[in-house]
């Protein structure tokens, strides 16, 4: 089995998705 990933990689990983559900909010705005 694989180690968890350390927390900075946890933070970035949270951090990225935190932004694609930003932009895909936006778009369905723009869209709307």
């Amino acid at each position: 089995m694989a180690p968890p990933p350390p927390v900075e990689m946890d933070a970035a990983t949270k951090l990225m998705f935190d932004m694609l559900v930003q932009n895909v909010k936006e778009l369905k705005t723009a869209n709307d």
